[in-house]
């Protein structure tokens, strides 16, 4: 395993998923401390969606590049750019390249020839050049279906676990203790005979159904229907009209009421109050709209909500980053230093800390979950060293 100080992640968002990336940031923070993340594409492009959430949540520069003519992909330049601009500056010894485009190929030559480290990060189907001008490829299709395996294997063996403490604790026992007493007791106990069943009552007449109503015999068809119907329709505007007509002065508003009624046939628009009054139809005043500019803030505030973890999510990644630490800097033995592994785990997550989980040091935590890791100690320079190994 390469031991570097400094590296450059870039990200080609046009050539990569967003669904691989947390399980590169997860291998290439083994190789070292991820200096710089950046993200090169055209935002504006509906197919890189899916990046903006892994890029507020892995802290991504996102790094905007219109696309100049039509079929031309600008990001490629302006990822090279930046990739010779930090080569120059001589503070980085090693460079991550997440893309399969073999355009990229050029850029990993020089880089190498220049003596910093260069990985790479795509699909199976990337070119060989592009593959072979890294100092290492790794294939992403290798790393997502390992990272959803070590999850759900955590998740049942948390179960697991959690059960059997849950029997192992003092009241557990207890429970258990008073079920086996009450087997004996329930067994032994007297069966009372069951009551007679009485006879079953006589079969009651079902209830007579609605009537239904019976439609005309001089109705031939569905369209006599219709008809008729349109008809009495007719009528009953007129009988409207003329009872519109009859309507005492003392109600003027009624009219336009009855107007605005009928199906929404000439139905007039209400005049607006003047400040302080009520509207002449006696219809509340409607509430003023709030503006659709506050409405999206507002959503775009809950959207952005970070979403907590739950403790079993968290152990789940824990255990995924110790057996990702066990594959990078296990020794001939399989065993790896409890220093090392904390100090990976730290460069992935920045705020983890294993107080959260009810420890003072990570190998308490390691020793308290025998069924899962293996601890030993060693003697090193002056001092004991802890080792461990996952089952």
């Amino acid at each position: 395993m390469k031991d570097l100080e400094r590296i450059a992640l870039l990200i080609d968002a046009d050539n990569a998923q967003a669904s691989t990336i947390e399980a590169v940031i997860k291998e290439a923070s083994a190789y070292g401390r991820i200096v710089i993340k950046r993200a090169y594409g055209n935002w504006a492009k509906k197919n890189l969606a899916p990046w903006e959430k892994e890029i507020k949540r892995f802290a991504i520069s996102a790094v905007q590049q219109f696309d100049f003519a039509s079929g031309k992909n600008a990001s490629d330049m302006a990822l090279t750019i930046d990739a010779m601009e930090l080569l120059y500056s001589g503070r980085f010894d090693g460079f991550v390249i997440v893309s399969s485009d073999s355009d990229f190929t050029s850029l990993a030559i020089r880089l190498h020839e220049s003596g910093v480290y260069v990985i790479g990060y795509g699909v199976k189907t990337t070119v060989e050049s592009f593959r072979n001008a890294c100092d290492e490829f790794n294939y992403v299709e290798d790393l997502v279906p390992v990272v959803k395996s070590r999850r759900k294997r955590s998740s049942k063996e948390s179960t697991e676990s959690r059960e059997q403490k849950a029997q192992k604790s003092p009241k557990g026992q207890q429970a258990a203790k008073a079920k086996k007493a009450a087997e004996p007791a329930a067994a032994a106990a007297p069966q009372e005979p069951a009551p007679a069943q009485e006879p079953a009552p006589a079969a009651q007449a079902a209830p007579e159904a609605p009537a239904r109503t019976e439609i005309p015999a001089s109705f031939a068809s569905y369209d006599d229907i219709f008809k008729s119907l349109q008809g009495g329709q007719e009528k009953a505007d007129g009988l409207t009209e003329e009872l519109t007509e009859e309507m005492p002065e003392e109600h003027p508003e009624e009219p336009a009421r009855r107007k605005r009624s009928r199906g929404g046939r000439g139905a007039a628009k209400e005049v607006p109050a003047e400040a302080g009054q009520e509207p002449a139809s006696g219809i509340p005043a409607a509430e003023p709209e709030i503006p659709a500019a506050e409405t999206e803030t507002a959503a775009a505030e809950t959207a952005e909500a970070p979403e907590e973890r739950s403790l079993a999510e968290q152990l789940d990644e824990l255990d995924e980053l110790l057996h990702i630490a066990e594959e990078k800097y296990a020794d001939d033995t399989g065993f790896v230093n409890v220093a090392s592994a904390g100090h990976y785990i730290k460069r992935v997550r920045s705020d983890f800390n294993i107080r959260a989980f009810g420890y003072n040091k990570l190998p308490e935590f390691l020793r308290d979950h025998p069924e899962r890791y293996e601890v030993v100690e060693r003697d090193g320079k002056g001092s004991k060293l802890v080792m461990y190994k996952c089952r």
